[in-house]
C-alpha cells in the first residue's frame, strides 16, 4: 500500500513537473521568435542603368522588392528591364504614369491614370499592379476624405527613411539610416532613377548587415501575409504590424480548447499570479478578463451552444 502510494505521489510530482516545463508561450514571446521581416521598394525606373544594377544586387544577394514605377519610361528599352523585375520575382506597383501631382485631381482622373499605368506595366512584364504609392507622396485629397474610392493600398516609407534621393546623403548615410532604423514589417522607400548610384552601392553592405540580423526580405502583398495584417485602404502605410493570430478560449496556447483552459481561465480570474493568453481568454470580448469568460469558455467545452473561435 505504502509502495503504491509513492508510486502514485511520483506520478504527479511528474505531472506537474511536465506542465511547469511545457509552459505555454505567450503572444509577446511568440512575436518576439518570429521571423522579421522587410520591404525593400523603389521609385522611379524603369531604366537601363541604376534600376538594372538595382536588380543585380537583389538577386546576388536572393531578396525580393517591390518597384512601383512611372510608367512614362516604359518602352522598347526599358521593357526588358520591367520583364526582367517579374521573372525574378519583385512586385510592380505604380507610382503614377508620369509623377505628377494628384492632391487635386477627381476620382475620375485618378483611375484614368491607374488604367494606363497598368496597361504599360502589364505589356512589358505580363502582371498588373495592386499597390500604389502616390507621386511625392502627396494624398489626393478625395481619397484623404473617402478611402474606399480608390481600392488599392497606398505606402510610404519607414520613419527615419534614407532621403536617397537627396545626392547630399552619402553611400555611408544611407546605410546607417537603413540598418539603424530597420524593424519588423518596416518599408523602406529607395529610389532607382538614373543617376543614384549611391543606392545600389549602398545596397551592397545595408543587404547581407540586415540578413545578419535576422531579416527577410518580401513583397508588399507578401508582406501583409507574414505580418497577418489587413492593408486599411487609405493609409501611407509605413511599417506594417505584426499580428498575432489568436484562438479564443485557447488560454494556454497548446491549440486546443479544453478542460485545461477552463481550469487556467479560472485560476486567473481567483488568483492573477497564473500566466495566461489574456487576449485569448478574453472570450466575453469586454476587454478584461472575468467571471463571464470562464462560465462562456466552460460552456463551450461542455459542448454548449456558444460561439468561440479565431480573428485575425
Amino acid at each position: 500500500m505504502k509502495n503504491r502510494f509513492y508510486k502514485v505521489l511520483s506520478l504527479l510530482i511528474g505531472v506537474c513537473l511536465f506542465c511547469a516545463c511545457a509552459a505555454p508561450v505567450s503572444a509577446a514571446e511568440a512575436q518576439a521568435e518570429k521571423q522579421k521581416v522587410i520591404a525593400f521598394t523603389f521609385d522611379d525606373g524603369p531604366n537601363t542603368g541604376v534600376c538594372a544594377q538595382v536588380l543585380d544586387v537583389l538577386k546576388e544577394n536572393d531578396v525580393v522588392a517591390t518597384f512601383f514605377v512611372n510608367a512614362m519610361h516604359i518602352n522598347e528599352n526599358t521593357a526588358p528591364v520591367m520583364k526582367r523585375m517579374a521573372d525574378e520575382g519583385h512586385q510592380i506597383g505604380s507610382h503614377g504614369y508620369n509623377h505628377k501631382f494628384m492632391t487635386s485631381w477627381t476620382i475620375e482622373q485618378i483611375m484614368e491614370d491607374w488604367e494606363a499605368s497598368s496597361d504599360a506595366i502589364y505589356e512589358s512584364a505580363g502582371v498588373r499592379p495592386t499597390v500604389m504609392r502616390w507621386p511625392n507622396l502627396s494624398q489626393p485629397r478625395i481619397i484623404a476624405e473617402d478611402p474606399d474610392i480608390f481600392p488599392y493600398p497606398t505606402f510610404g516609407g519607414m520613419p527615419g527613411g534614407p532621403d536617397d534621393w537627396n545626392d547630399e546623403v552619402d553611400v555611408q548615410e544611407r546605410i546607417d539610416k537603413v540598418v539603424n532604423n530597420a524593424q519588423d514589417g518596416a518599408i523602406v522607400l529607395l529610389h532607382c532613377f538614373e543617376g543614384n548610384w549611391q543606392t545600389p552601392e549602398a545596397l551592397e553592405t545595408i543587404i547581407p548587415e540586415l540578413k545578419a540580423q535576422g531579416y527577410e526580405f518580401v513583397t508588399l502583398d507578401e508582406l501583409f501575409v507574414r505580418q497577418n495584417c489587413e492593408p486599411t485602404l487609405g493609409k501611407q502605410w509605413g511599417v506594417v504590424p505584426y499580428t498575432p493570430v489568436v484562438t479564443y478560449g485557447d488560454v494556454n496556447d497548446d491549440g486546443k480548447i479544453n478542460s485545461r483552459d477552463s481550469l487556467l481561465l479560472r485560476q486567473y480570474i481567483a488568483d492573477y499570479d497564473v500566466e495566461i493568453n489574456e487576449l485569448a481568454a478574453d472570450v466575453y470580448r469586454t476587454g478584461k478578463v472575468n467571471a463571464a469568460d470562464s462560465l462562456l469558455l466552460r460552456q463551450y467545452i461542455a459542448k454548449y451552444p456558444v460561439e468561440l473561435g479565431k480573428e485575425l
